[in-house]
């Protein structure tokens, strides 16, 4: 429990709590969809290879993204900056492939950007509940 704050009762922030089972869900879920969604999408509808290539991308964006802040966050603005910080992050990542000579692919940066804004909010929702029961 290095990183993750507690309460003054010592039990984990109920909202904290839920980001880091919603960042571990999206970790699950972006291996699932890498094993058994992308080979059944490529076997059975090639016409939509773009959900199976952006598959980690998207879902592992939301992954990084709950499990950073649920591990490094601090509440409110910060955690938005923090967002956005793996967010751009991911996107420098996958611009640096050109580095590697690897093809950089743009699907997967929107895929990220997308993702990425999407995040924030469920983020906001996940907190707003927060409030709301304190």
């Amino acid at each position: 429990m290095l990183f993750l704050r507690l309460h003054r009762t010592g039990r984990l922030d109920r909202a904290r709590a839920w980001t880091l089972v919603l960042g571990l869900a999206f970790f699950g879920l972006t291996e699932l969809g890498r094993s058994f969604f992308r080979p059944y999408i490529y076997a059975h509808h090639p016409d939509h290879p773009m959900i199976a290539n952006t598959i980690g991308n998207s879902l592992g964006t939301l992954a990084a993204v709950f499990t950073v802040v649920a591990l490094a966050g601090v509440g409110g603005r910060k955690d938005l900056r923090i967002i956005a910080v793996v967010v751009f992050g991911l996107v420098g990542y996958e611009l640096s492939n050109a580095l590697f000579e690897h093809p950089v692919d743009p699907f997967d940066i929107a895929a990220t950007l997308i993702c990425g804004v999407a995040a924030v909010p469920l983020y906001l929702f996940i907190h707003r509940q927060r409030e709301r029961s304190s």
